[in-house]
């Protein structure tokens, strides 16, 4: 697995390959990009607009005939196959924009879809992003919400790494902050204006009765 930086270039396709235009519109939307688009020959700026907006590409090339790009941001990550890594990182950028749609989290002009009923792993993708949820079995009063860890500045713990938690669930220490403990990310239940740690039981982690407050 390779993680990409903006400006490299994937390699070319061994063979041309019959392409949707349809998912060169999903994505310019998502990007705000005006311009038509095809995005499997302008793959090097695809990958310049995904890292500049916060976006994550890693790469899997270890398989000859079956490449594989996933695309991620705020924990999410979602994959792609093609006959070339250019055709992969396509696929999987479209099913990226495609879940953050359905989801209810991307701002595009289609209809949002699929904001209750969910499964735990969507709730949590919510959250990420600061949202509340809750299920449909709960009171209104009841919801659950995500709060960040803390790393102080001058931690011995690699950022993001050694916890093999992404960057994104901690606040980073600054000067001035390195006697504030460290602190793991919390689900945090708030019923009737009072908020107490929430741990998940595993019904609640495989109940699909999850909905955006």
């Amino acid at each position: 697995m390779q993680q990409f930086r903006a400006g490299k270039a994937l390699p070319k396709a061994k063979a041309k390959k019959a392409y949707d235009s349809h998912d060169d519109a999903i994505i310019s939307r998502y990007l705000g990009v005006d311009d038509a688009k095809q995005w499997v020959s302008c793959h090097r700026e695809l990958i310049d607009l995904l890292l500049n907006s916060g976006h994550t590409i890693d790469i899997d090339d270890s398989d000859e005939d079956n490449n594989r790009v996933s695309v991620g941001k705020l924990g999410l990550t979602l994959s792609g196959k093609g006959e070339s890594l250019r055709e992969a990182l396509v696929h999987a950028t479209v099913s990226f924009v495609t879940f953050m749609q359905d989801t209810g989290q991307a701002k595009l002009d289609q209809p949002q879809r699929a904001r209750s009923a969910m499964p735990f792993h969507t709730a949590l993708s919510w959250m990420i992003e600061g949202r509340s949820v809750r299920r449909q079995l709960w009171g209104k009063e009841q919801t659950l919400k995500l709060t960040q860890g803390f790393l102080p500045k001058n931690s011995d713990i690699v950022y993001g790494r050694v916890l093999g938690v992404p960057a994104e669930y901690y606040q980073q220490g600054v000067e001035g902050e390195e006697l504030q403990a460290f602190q793991d990310p919390q689900f945090i239940m708030v019923f009737d204006d009072r908020e107490s740690e929430w741990k998940p039981s595993t019904t609640s982690v495989l109940a699909s009765d999850w909905e955006l407050v």
